[in-house]
């Protein structure tokens, strides 16, 4: 995988792009980049390994449906003021989704050269 030319595509695609060396690193990232903010986290095994829940729980309010009584997290769902049937577009997508991306192009360098 040539990570420079993936990198290079997405930003062409309007993604904000952060390369990083390990997923401790990507997450402590995201980490500092999402404040005070509503997350909502889709399955995802990326983000479990990372312990981006765990960390983003302590200064934000994170929906996740691992990690919610189902009927809990349905109604949460329902109700969320964005909530939408399909994705917009990547120029508008909030920074934990462009951060989200980061992280996942970071497990994909580092599972490329072995380290994961």
């Amino acid at each position: 995988m040539d990570l420079e030319k993936t990198a290079k595509n997405l930003r062409t695609a309007g993604f904000s792009v952060q390369v990083f060396d390990s997923g401790a690193e990507a997450a402590e990232w995201l980490n500092r980049q999402v404040d005070g903010k509503t997350v909502g986290i889709g399955g995802s095994a990326t983000v479990k390994a990372l312990g981006l829940y765990e960390l983003l729980k302590t200064h934000n309010t994170v929906y996740w449906h691992w990690e919610q009584d189902q009927d809990e997290a349905r109604r949460n769902a329902e109700t969320s003021p964005r909530r939408s049937g399909r994705h917009s577009s990547t120029r508008k997508r909030p920074v934990s989704q462009r951060a989200v991306t980061a992280a996942t192009t970071a497990r994909a360098r580092n599972a490329s050269a072995g380290r994961w």
